[in-house]
């Protein structure tokens, strides 16, 4: 009798095990679906809605620890199955999608939420314009309906979880002077059609910034997208603006490279926990301070400037900050400019019937006083600076600086024993 050995018809020997295993590693994720009876609770199953255009797709590079599952983290595949989020998570166009913000997003928001499950559902088409993102829009080069397609993939993911936050990084398409001048009103149609038809009235919106290089200057018309998304929070509720700043493009001008890519996901992810108010993990996305720029002039109202309206004068470089940042169209003033001044430099309101007014002021180095009539809040009328320090040092500071300016100074003397 003989026996089998390696290399007879029919014989695996002890090269059977290493087999198995070697085929489990090389079958694609997609294979590894998790069915109905796998996945979670549905209120346990937390899931984010991925939208826009290719910087949402991703066009990174993708590198193995791209391909290695993330425990807790699953994605909505092309043929509505679960499977595991491992990049690249979108199918928009094949040939060339990659890494994109999807799975650092997850990671960040899935170690503030530990007893959650993490659901990505990939809808972004690249080169969509908003327009596309409207009931029946359809986007010729991929011969896809952006919305309805999303709408449609969106509400069987739903059926398993619940909708906890919509990503959207788009606007490269709309960057010209005619799709422009109406993005503000497209977009925030969006956001209300987007929470209406997924029955999710406070889900939380977050709009990314597009990728601006020195190489690549943006135009007028980019300019005025870019600011839509950063109004996007003081203009809608329950929204965020995700900063882009300092990251580096992959050598096209347009598409992210990968390693920002993830460090942009990081920073949709740090956005939306400071959005619900739920604790971050330390350094999920750098900070980026404002650019604040304070002119302080005399006898200036808003008919001064053309962003505000004014057909009399022309500002052209005031008009471009505005459209660059923020403009502010509400506020509470004093029609006079001395009351103005005091709010603007010591911080405090001008607040009506709370005035504190005769108080004398040590400002002379000869041990005179200066009597400044600040309208200064307090919760009783001060009579003596030693009775409030803080006040008394921002009246001490005020009194300096007011007598110092030209002009001021000479006018206030007259009070000065």
């Amino acid at each position: 009798m003989t026996s089998r050995c390696p290399g007879s018809p029919g014989c695996f020997g002890s090269a059977f095990p290493a087999l198995v295993f070697w085929l489990l590693l090389t079958l694609p994720a997609a294979a590894m679906a998790w069915g109905e009876g796998d996945l979670p609770s549905k209120e346990n199953f937390h899931l984010y809605l991925l939208v826009g255009q290719s910087n949402m797709a991703g066009r990174g590079r993708v590198a193995a620890t791209d391909r290695k599952p993330i425990p807790g983290v699953l994605a909505f595949s092309r043929d509505q199955r679960w499977v595991p989020a491992v990049d690249p998570l979108h199918f928009d166009k094949p040939s060339i999608v990659g890494v994109g913000v999807g799975r650092s997003f997850a990671a960040v928001v899935l170690a503030a939420t530990p007893k959650a499950t993490i659901g990505l559902i990939p809808c972004a088409v690249g080169g969509s314009p908003i327009a596309s993102w409207e009931p029946g829009g359809f986007h010729a080069s991929t011969k896809t309906h952006p919305w309805d397609d999303a709408i449609k993939r969106a509400r069987a993911a739903l059926k398993h979880g619940t909708l906890k936050g919509i990503l959207w990084h788009q606007g490269e398409s709309d960057s010209n002077p005619k799709l422009a001048a109406v993005y503000k009103k497209k977009l925030h149609a969006l956001v209300t059609r987007f929470r209406k038809d997924l029955k999710a009235p406070v889900v939380p919106f977050l709009a990314g910034q597009m990728g601006r290089w020195p190489e690549r200057p943006w135009s007028e018309a980019k300019i005025r997208v870019d600011a839509v998304h950063r109004r996007l929070s003081s203009d809608v509720k329950h929204t965020a603006f995700v900063s882009a700043r300092g990251l580096a493009h992959k050598g096209d001008k347009v598409h992210f490279d990968s390693a920002s890519y993830r460090v942009l996901g990081r920073r949709y992810a740090k956005a939306y926990l400071e959005l619900v108010g739920l604790p971050g993990k330390r350094g999920a996305g750098k900070s980026v301070r404002p650019n604040v720029i304070l002119v302080m002039a005399d006898d200036v109202g808003y008919e001064c400037f053309g962003c505000y309206g004014s057909r009399q004068y022309k500002t052209p470089h005031i008009d471009r900050l505005a459209r660059r940042g923020m403009m502010f169209r509400y506020c509470y003033s004093q029609p006079l400019c001395t009351p103005s001044q005091v709010k603007l430099m010591t911080g405090l309101s001008n607040a009506p019937r709370r005035f504190v007014r005769d108080t004398r002021f040590k400002l002379y180095g000869d041990g005179r006083f200066l009597d400044v009539a600040a309208d200064v809040p307090a919760p009783h009328p001060i009579t003596d600076p030693s009775a409030d320090s803080e006040a008394a040092a921002a009246h001490s500071r005020l009194a300096r600086a007011l007598a110092s300016m030209p002009g001021k100074g000479r006018s206030l003397r007259k009070f000065a024993p």
